[in-house]
């Protein structure tokens, strides 16, 4: 009895010693292993620990044409798959079904051209589908219907020209941007919070088409869109929080005046983010009143008012103005009365502008507490009207964007230069800063042969000031300071309060003053007695009867 249990005892310890002794799945050198997740690039599908619940494949080598049970055995615990431009061209469904508890599903930039109804039959679990930059152009009617728990689906950069008219009751974010589809679906979508369908052939909505009084996100427009105003009113979409309107460069998209009006509206009630890219609109009175409204992007906007004063943008709430592409609406907010001070605003981008100067003034005045500027890819006139931008970004208080095309235009000798390596008033800007006590001088008890030979030493034995303040250059998020002297060699002289040429000019000045004053007294003095002589006046006139009358002048 005693050998069996020392036996059963020996037994357990060679058993565990050999468990102990059997290596762990290692990791393919293609991929990235980490504790819950699995990344791998232009590789194959390696056999994975039961723990790892995320895997990601890019560049499959060799590609994958089609998805089967083959391939996805692996990944029976899974509960995130992507495959990111694997080579897909088709799915079966049973590839899926091996996934029991599959949650998310990213399958972009395929080559997918057709979803069938029973493609995603074995996934009830799935919240979030990406079929995004793939060729699909057939989606069959039923192929999402058992997707009961799915939250996001996106379709866009496709070739559809339409979608499923049954989509599942809990969808909450839709997304077939960059398709062909040729009118707006009927959506009667309870939960559905963020619908994008920009840049398909849809030219009108009608409000009936879209019954989604929870919606948060709109995206609309596209190269023949025509917007019906009574689309954008608080009743359509009562809690609408963002407003993206676009039309594309070969075709502007018109903004009616009442479209602008009723969009006003809802910006006193719940929008916080309007968009317009590529977008014409009549007047600016719409942006008088604005007051939830946090962020405004008008980029590559035509202003075709006739109206010739500019307009008071009233925003107090905003975060975000962004004009880019949009010179009309910069030169407009710029020139714009501050009477309303944006104290809100953080980020100003009026890229592509054509944007000369920008003063601190109108910094101080309507932007005093900006933090990010782009005023990149203008024809820059570097003076100190734009000194204020390097200082700025040199003590922390503003981040320039996109800093490497901010390049100056005039004057000449700046021309092509970034302009956070420009040095610009740099005199104005270090003699009230940079003391020297070398060059004080004292006024008791000095003659003025004593001065003079005091000051003329003075310069000839002390240092030369230097008067051009490090430059801080923003490269790669860190600042390397550097002295960049300016172009212009009179501006490099040193320096000097006193200087002997100046001392005598001034002394030559006074004497020359006092000799001519001296001779214009005594010239006026030479004519009055020049014309006494020539006035006789008569006086002592004696008159005698027994003597001759005698006049004598005096």
């Amino acid at each position: 009895m005693m050998l069996d249990t020392i036996g059963i005892f020996i037994l357990i310890g060679v058993l565990q010693t050999r468990g102990a002794s059997e290596p762990a799945t290692q990791c393919p050198h293609w991929c990235k292993c980490e504790a819950s997740g699995v990344l791998c690039e232009e590789g194959g599908i390696p056999q994975m620990e039961p723990e790892i619940k995320t895997f990601n494949l890019n560049n499959a080598t060799p590609p994958i044409p089609e998805l089967s049970p083959t391939i996805t055995k692996h990944l029976q615990h899974m509960v995130s798959v992507d495959f990111n431009a694997a080579g897909l061209t088709t799915i079966q469904p049973e590839a899926l079904r091996v996934m029991e508890h599959l949650e998310e599903l990213s399958l972009t930039n395929n080559n997918i051209t057709v979803i069938y109804n029973n493609t995603f039959v074995y996934c009830p679990s799935l919240v979030d589908l990406n079929l995004d930059n793939n060729n699909i152009q057939i989606i069959q009617e039923g192929s999402f219907t058992s997707l009961h728990q799915l939250q996001k689906l996106s379709l866009a950069h496709n070739s559809l020209i339409a979608i499923p008219t049954s989509l599942p009751p809990y969808l909450e974010f839709l997304s077939v941007h960059h398709n062909l589809l040729p009118e707006a679906p009927q959506l009667n979508l309870h939960y559905l919070t963020n619908l994008n369908l920009c840049y398909n052939l849809i030219t009108h909505i009608n409000p009936k088409q879209i019954l989604l009084k929870n919606l948060k996100n709109l995206c609309l427009g596209g190269s023949k869109f025509i917007i019906n105003s009574r689309l954008f009113t608080h009743e359509q979409f009562p809690i609408l929080e963002s407003l993206h309107l676009k039309g594309t460069s070969q075709e502007f998209l018109d903004i009616p005046d009442r479209a602008l009006r009723n969009i006003q509206n809802m910006s006193t009630i719940s929008l916080t983010t309007l968009e317009l890219d590529y977008c014409s609109i009549a007047s600016l009175t719409a942006f008088e009143h604005m007051s939830t409204l946090h962020a405004l992007r008008m980029t590559n906007v035509i202003l075709i008012s006739t109206r010739m004063f500019a307009p008071i943008f009233k925003l107090p709430l905003i975060t975000v103005l962004d004009f880019s592409g949009s010179p009309g609406l910069a030169q407009s907010f710029l020139e714009s009365p501050p009477t309303r001070i944006l104290n809100s605003l953080k980020i100003l981008r009026m890229r592509g502008c054509h944007i000369t100067s920008l003063p601190q003034s109108l910094q101080k005045h309507k932007l005093p507490n900006i933090t990010h500027l782009d005023i990149s890819f203008n024809p820059l006139k570097c003076t100190c009207d734009l000194s204020w931008i390097p200082d700025h970004v040199r003590e922390g208080n503003l981040v320039l964007e996109n800093e490497e095309y901010t390049i100056c235009a005039n004057p000449e000798h700046l021309r092509n230069i970034t302009l956070l390596t420009t040095t610009l008033c740099p005199i104005s800007r270090t003699l009230s800063t940079i003391p020297n006590p070398e060059l004080t001088v004292s006024t008791q008890n000095i003659t003025p042969t004593s001065f003079l030979n005091t000051t003329y030493a003075n310069i000839q034995t002390t240092s030369t000031v230097q008067v051009f303040p490090e430059w801080s250059t923003e490269s790669s998020g860190e600042a390397s300071k550097t002295n960049t002297p300016h172009p212009d060699s009179a501006l490099n002289r040193p320096i000097m309060w006193f200087s002997v040429e100046k001392i005598l000019g001034i002394f030559g000045a006074i004497a020359v003053s006092i000799i001519v004053a001296y001779f214009l007294v005594t010239l006026l003095k030479n004519l009055q007695n020049h014309y006494r002589t020539r006035n006789f006046n008569v006086c002592n006139a004696h008159y005698n009867s027994q003597q001759q009358l005698t006049l004598h002048a005096i």
